[in-house]
């Protein structure tokens, strides 16, 4: 019980730079630093096949250490840094960038747009637009930097988006789990959410990004279903098995105050008030909870009211899947996270172990046990000695985050923030500058994918607009990335590249834009398909 009976105050969750930061001897900009003129035209000699699709140059890549172990500020990578953390770090950076970049120059926001009494039925579709924004430009991404790399894949273990929820058909545009890209021997896994928090980019709400982490080690695919998480820093004599109470006042014993600090999603089944009971703080949001436990491994903000950074997130379930991204990320800066399976259906937080039969196939199917407790060491084996890095950037202002700003899109250049782990324990905010290479609005379209722009057209006009793609190499092959990613759920890969395309199922659940596409392609590249 709560000793002093000191009830917890529940919060947004906005923090600021903690004060002693900003004092003009340890001003927190002092320890950052600009590459230079060499560093960067290296970036853009390395990533030239990719900025030139876009008709993008980088112009200039600040860098702010959070996080340090030694060296890294100056170039030198710390002790055990991996290929993951050096050679491969701007393509990485990359890859978020350009996917929240994308999202930020067409659909971030579009919902507001509307007048309210038409945003419901015009947001799924602007939701759909920015997650395959997003995930057209991450592909490209990662298929440079398979093409620079030959001997590298990379495998998709897990990607959000796949699961059926409320009002949507499943099978959102994604980097699908099972995915691989490259065909080299060194195979690295990848779990990746191209938009957290895609509801949140429709209004240009606060915290949505992108997100990915890539490691050297397996990462088993974790069924799409729920998981009950704590995810503490720097406390390792809890799980998610103990009790709340138990929980909270190991938290307040480690850091020495009752002045404790908890995420949670505002959900009805989460015990939010059980735990204000407890004496806790609740830093509460509507969605998105895989930056908290990144905020809470990097101490990097503090709440206003008592200064404090987020201690860790508890009483809080959400999506498996996108768990271990964000969980291996914050493992590298001392958080320790254990989940256990929830139940589907969910009324009150005590029902969330009553697993219905089917719950309990799906996870047996997935070769996980539905009653044990899992940490992020189990759902990662080898974490702790395999190179490894965190990648994350920001499509609006990142509140659990400073300094992780909503990207700027002006007239002739844009800037993205994005955010850069790596497993030898570092972290480093970066600001990356954009120019363009053509106006604006020409940027805007070539950033935007060929897909988007095909879906947005007449039916009667998508076969003439299939064939105009399909006349460039370059528009051949981005298109043909598009399709697999927006339309997993209906294609079977095949050996030799070919795929499996089953139109009726995709007549179910797809818009007329979206079969007359398909049709479209099969009769105009008929190489890509089997008979």
């Amino acid at each position: 019980m709560n000793a002093d009976n000191r009830q917890g105050r529940r919060t947004g969750v906005k923090v600021q730079l903690p004060p002693e930061r900003l004092d003009s001897r340890r001003i927190f900009s002092r320890e950052a630093r600009r590459l230079s003129a060499d560093e960067v035209r290296l970036w853009n000699q390395r990533n030239h096949p990719l900025l030139e699709q876009y008709g993008l140059e980088i112009a200039s890549v600040m860098v702010l250490p959070v996080a340090r172990a030694t060296g890294l500020a100056t170039g030198t990578p710390p002790p055990g840094a991996g290929p993951l953390q050096t050679g491969m770090r701007d393509r990485l950076l990359l890859a978020a960038s350009l996917g929240a970049l994308s999202v930020s120059m067409s659909g971030r926001g579009d919902l507001l747009a509307r007048r309210p009494e038409e945003r419901d039925a015009a947001k799924k579709s602007i939701k759909e637009n920015n997650d395959r924004n997003s995930t057209a430009a991450m592909t490209e991404a990662l298929y440079a930097l398979s093409d620079a790399s030959p001997d590298v894949s990379l495998r998709i273990a897990i990607g959000e988006g796949a699961r059926l929820k409320p009002g949507e058909k499943g099978g959102n545009p994604t980097l699908y789990s099972g995915q691989v890209i490259g065909a080299g021997a060194k195979q690295y896994a990848i779990a990746v959410d191209t938009v957290e928090g895609t509801s949140k980019s429709t209004l240009f709400d606060h915290s949505c990004g992108t997100l990915l982490y890539i490691t050297e080690s397996r990462i088993p695919a974790v069924p799409d279903v729920y998981f009950d998480k704590c995810q503490i820093r720097g406390v390792d004599g809890v799980t998610v098995a103990d009790p709340l109470e138990k929980v909270v006042e190991a938290v307040m014993e480690a850091r020495g105050t009752r002045e404790v600090n908890f995420f949670a999603l505002d959900r009805p089944r989460h015990p939010i008030d059980r735990m204000l009971s407890l004496g806790a703080n609740m830093r509460i949001d509507t969605d998105g909870d895989a930056y908290p436990v990144i905020a809470a491994g990097l101490e990097w903000g503090v709440y206003p009211d008592n200064l404090r950074p987020l201690d860790g997130v508890c009483g809080n379930i959400g999506g498996a899947a996108e768990m271990i991204a964000s969980a291996a990320g914050g493992w590298y800066l001392g958080v320790r996270s254990s989940a256990r399976f929830c139940a589907s259906k969910i009324r009150r937080w005590e029902e969330r172990y009553d697993l219905s039969a089917q719950d309990e196939a799906v996870v047996r199917a997935g070769g996980f046990d539905p009653s044990r407790v899992y940490r992020i060491e189990d759902l990662v084996p080898g974490i702790a000695g395999a190179d490894a890095a965190f990648v994350a950037a920001a499509i609006s202002d990142n509140w659990h985050i400073p300094c992780l700003n909503a990207v700027f899109v002006g007239g002739n250049f844009a800037t993205v923030s994005a955010l850069f782990i790596g497993a030898a324990g570092t972290a480093d905010l970066y600001g990356i500058v954009f120019s363009y290479r053509q106006p604006l609005e020409r940027t805007v379209e070539t950033i935007t994918p060929i897909l988007t722009r095909i879906l947005g057209i007449p039916a009667a006009e998508i076969p003439g607009a299939v064939r105009g793609a399909l006349s460039s190499p370059a528009g051949a092959r981005r298109l043909r990335h598009e399709m697999a990613t927006s339309y997993y759920t209906h294609i079977t890969e095949l050996p030799g590249g070919r795929m499996r395309l089953d139109l009726s199922a995709a007549a179910k659940v797809e818009s007329a834009e979206a079969l007359a596409f398909l049709k479209a392609v099969t009769e105009a590249a008929p190489e890509w398909f089997a008979d």
